[in-house]
């Protein structure tokens, strides 16, 4: 069996959890309700999600800002390579 090694961004992290937010949110009350998880640990298990939501959209923001400057000092260099021909 090959092994596939897959890679996501960020981002698709975040927005993974966010569903997976939802999700809980539609889902746990029901189980609350059938005695099958207590009303704290639906809560829990939720924060759980919405801080690996939160970790995962500040980090992709991160990388947005990083790559931005990245890009601004090319264009920098570029300029100055330009200049010096």
């Amino acid at each position: 069996m090959t092994k596939i090694k897959t890679i996501f961004t960020p981002k698709e992290l975040a927005d993974c959890a966010r569903r997976e937010v939802g999700r809980r949110e539609r889902v746990y009350p029901r189980y609350v309700e059938k005695c099958a998880m207590t009303r704290r640990l639906a809560a829990r298990q939720i924060a759980k999600m919405e801080a690996i939501a939160a970790h995962f959209a500040a980090l992709a923001d991160e990388l947005e800002e990083e790559d931005c400057q990245l890009k601004d000092l090319d264009r920098r260099l570029d300029a100055l390579r330009a200049s010096s021909d």
